[in-house]
């Protein structure tokens, strides 16, 4: 064949195969542009679905409901209608079944979504305590489903009781005028024990069938206090209180207490008074209220005036159930002393007997030791009826504050401190007991403040803080802890009389004295709130009575843990653990530190009725304790706020160093080892603070140190200790050097880029720190040695168990060679 024939029969070829490229090309092109146009007819008809049923939820949606949770629902099942119906479109309207079917499956599937996620939400409601409110936090604070799920509820629950707390605050506050009550009174017979209300005001949609609190004014159940209308009467009225008349006349109109049954209580009370003044006892009750004037003269507010006059009316959010609970068994075990202790209440009037069933008849307990028992009214079954106020009580920090070196100073104490205040009438029902004598049960009430009540700490607080203020406004430093008094001047002469001015008004103002608990008599050392506090010294110490009693327990309880296996009462050992923590005062904080194994031995419990197995490190605290509590009991009272040095650490990954900013030749470099280098950060920061402080020890003898640290948990943990135990070691190792060479510090938490200098030095390195081999050490060793000490090492290539270095490091002999060829 000619090459003509063939060149032809080739391009022929290649015509024939572009031809055949080219259409299926264009029907390649032609199908895809076929399956796009229906795609975008689908997606167009899917959008068209969704906006009509847009438009048709807009336009169902402008019904207004009249309750939330009624919308809430209809939207729910608004969404299920809509997945349902684009679903059924679907099926009808598209021509490809398959396709079709699947997109309805999908649209069926969300729907199922929606449901399922209501009925969840419906049974949190219907579980949780807040009710809707834990939804409506639960919706609107959205986490991650599933595996945070469950936290979730949990954060949704903490939010929706806060919420719940507060809420009735803001309502109260926002009123601003009394509601009116309606103009005609409806017969006793046909009224209600809900809150008064009037028909056009916002109290309307509230539920009025719930039980309501005391009014916080008045002190009667059935409305609150911006709807008491003694509240109301007592503004219109000049004098601002609540005559006896009025008192009488709604007390009836209410029917809050049956008559009868206070008739004997009221004359039970004034027969027994009028028979203490024949008798000559001794009684706190109706003594504030005989010396109102008194209050009224040093400025007392009206909220402790109506408590002196009135009675301290008990702030009940909820009404509590009727209830008779037993007596306790600390009350039937000191049963002698609790008939005794009845009688002598009932004699000076605190405790009345009544001959009907108190509302609430509370168990009697006996708190204390031995030595000096005391009544307790348990009130489980009021206190969470209570509304709590937070209180802060002026204690030792106050003193601390307060008291200079030299200073005098003098104490006193109420008697029967509780008993002063008096229980408003209505409420004392709830403050009952019952004991027997000879076989017959008998019920009694409390007139006064019991022991045992949540709220008797805030409300004496309360009560005792225009006497405070009354003192330390004519320039007197006056402290008091309840019933315990520290009154602290700058001489002897002004301490005499202030001492005389107080014991004075202290009677004025209607309160017993303690005498043999006072000392009134200044000094410069007294004994207050378990501590001896020393100004002449500058110190406060814990009492030798409280540091004698730790000493014995701590000794009975080792040795129960001797013969027991190291098993103890999980209570015993956490009495010890509370004293312990209770001298931090005087102790300073070694009493966290040298507490935390025995915290983590009590953590092991299973209840509080358990027995517990002590492990070996909270035994060694314990007999830390029992034989240095004596050595280290006592702090200085002001510390001066000198600082004579500054010491600045940083540990790296490869090293660590440190120096001290006021002498430029105290600086310390070095390497970590293999072991040391894979330690924690904190580990490593610690041990660099460590070996910075042990190496210059003799220079920081005796003086304040101010330890820099860019380690947050370094700080805490040399204030508080560590659950880690090789980390509560190297704080103890701080602890102890500190205490054997008196040098005081104050870890100090600073930024990283302040601390740039000792970062430097961490990663610098020892250029001079050389060593030589294994081998050639041995070959040494065997030609001229033994060898007993290396006398330039370290703890990493020291090639002698004794061995000298530059900086402190551990199991190192000296810290350098030549301070041992002095």
């Amino acid at each position: 064949m000619e090459p003509m024939d063939i060149a032809e029969l080739v391009r022929g070829e290649v015509r024939d195969s572009q031809n055949t490229l080219l259409d299926k090309l264009e029907t390649l092109v032609s199908d895809k542009l076929n399956h796009f146009q229906k795609d975008i007819n689908d997606s167009q008809m899917a959008m068209s679905e969704v906006q009509l049923s847009k438009m048709e939820e807009i336009t169902n949606t402008t019904y207004k409901f009249k309750k939330k949770g009624n919308e809430e629902q209809y939207k729910s099942n608004t969404k299920v209608y809509q997945k349902l119906s684009e679903a059924e479109s679907l099926l009808k309207k598209d021509a490809d079944l398959s396709r079709a079917s699947t997109a309805a499956q999908n649209k069926i599937a969300e729907g199922k979504d929606i449901l399922e996620h209501r009925q969840k939400i419906i049974k949190l409601a219907d579980q949780s305590p807040f009710g809707w409110l834990t939804v409506s936090e639960y919706e609107t604070n959205s986490l991650a489903r599933d595996s945070d799920d469950e936290k979730r509820i949990w954060k949704a629950e903490a939010r929706a009781k806060r919420k719940m707390n507060q809420a009735p605050r803001r309502k109260i506050a926002s009123r601003n005028q009394i509601r009116p009550y309606p103009t005609d009174r409806q017969p006793a017979s046909q009224q209600s024990s809900r809150p008064w209300s009037n028909p056009s005001s916002k109290t309307e949609g509230w539920d009025f069938k719930r039980k309501t609190g005391a009014c916080f004014a008045c002190g009667k159940f059935g409305h609150w206090r911006f709807e008491c209308r003694e509240l109301a009467s007592s503004r219109e009225a000049r004098n601002e209180k609540i005559s006896k008349n009025s008192f009488d006349i709604q007390l009836n109109d209410m029917k809050v207490h049956k008559r009868n049954a206070f008739a004997d209580k009221n004359d039970s009370t004034e027969s027994r008074l009028n028979s203490e003044k024949n008798c000559k006892v001794v009684t706190p009750v109706g003594r504030l209220k005989s010396a109102k004037d008194k209050w009224k003269e040093i400025g007392t507010n009206e909220f402790i005036l109506d408590i002196i006059s009135e009675g301290y009316k008990i702030p009940f959010i909820t009404r509590p159930k009727k209830t008779e609970s037993k007596n306790n068994r600390s009350a039937i075990q000191n049963a002698e002393f609790v008939g005794k202790e009845i009688q002598n209440l009932t004699r000076k009037g605190c405790v009345t007997e009544v001959f009907q069933k108190p509302e609430v008849i509370n168990p009697l307990t006996v708190a204390g030791n031995k030595e000096k028992p005391r009544l307790v009214l348990d009130c489980r079954n009021i206190n969470p009826h209570l509304f709590k106020q937070k209180v802060r009580y002026e204690g030792e920090d106050i003193a601390k504050e307060m008291i200079e070196e030299d200073d005098y100073m003098f104490t006193f104490d109420l008697k029967s401190a509780y008993h002063h205040v008096e229980i408003f009438r209505e409420h004392r029902t709830y403050l009952g007991f019952s004991w027997d004598y000879e076989d017959q049960k008998r019920y009694f009430i409390f007139n006064v403040l019991p022991f045992g009540i949540s709220t008797a700490g805030y409300i004496f607080t309360k009560l005792t803080r225009p006497v405070i203020a009354h003192w330390r406004s004519q320039g007197n430093n006056v402290i008091m802890y309840l019933d315990d008094g520290l009154v602290i001047c700058k001489d002897r002469m002004s301490a005499i009389t202030l001492s005389r001015q107080i014991r004075e008004e202290l009677k004025q103002l209607g309160f017993l004295v303690a005498e043999e608990k006072c000392n009134w008599n200044p000094t410069t050392r007294q004994t207050w709130l378990g501590l001896d506090w020393v100004t002449s010294e500058n110190k406060v110490y814990i009492s030798q009575r409280r540091v004698g009693k730790l000493k014995k327990n701590i000794e009975n309880l080792l040795d129960r843990m001797q013969s027991n296996n190291d098993i103890v009462h999980v209570k015993e050992l956490a009495r010890v653990a509370g004293q312990i923590s209770s001298m931090h005062t005087a102790m300073g904080q070694i009493v966290q530190i040298r507490t935390r194994n025995i915290c983590n031995s009590l953590n092991t419990k299973a209840s509080w009725q358990a027995p517990i197995k002590v492990g070996r490190e909270a035994k060694d605290e314990l007999k830390f304790w029992l034989h240095h509590v004596e050595r280290i009991n006592g702090i200085e009272i002001k510390r001066l706020p000198f600082v004579a040095y500054t010491m600045f650490t940083d540990a790296s990954e490869t090293g660590f160093g440190g120096f001290v900013a006021e002498k430029e030749d105290l600086e310390l470099v070095g390497s970590w080892s293999n072991v040391e280098a894979v330690k924690s950060s904190t580990w490593r920061e610690l041990e660099a603070m460590k070996r910075t402080l042990f190496s210059f020890e003799r220079e920081l003898k005796g003086q304040n140190v101010q330890l820099n640290t860019d380690n947050k948990n370094v700080v805490s943990i040399l204030k508080k200790g560590s659950k880690k135990s090789e980390l509560q070691e190297q704080a103890i190792s701080i602890h102890n050097k500190c205490e054997s060479s008196n040098i005081t510090v104050d870890p100090v938490w600073i930024r990283r880029e302040t601390n740039c200098k000792a970062d430097n030095l961490s990663r610098r390195g020892d250029s001079d720190d050389w060593f030589i081999t294994d081998e050639i050490f041995g070959y040494l060793d065997s030609k001229w040695g033994p060898y007993d000490i290396d006398r330039f090492a370290n703890e990493y290539n020291a090639k002698c168990t004794k061995f000298n270095s530059r900086w402190w490091c551990s199991q190192t002999k000296s810290r350098s060679v030549w301070q041992a060829f002095p």
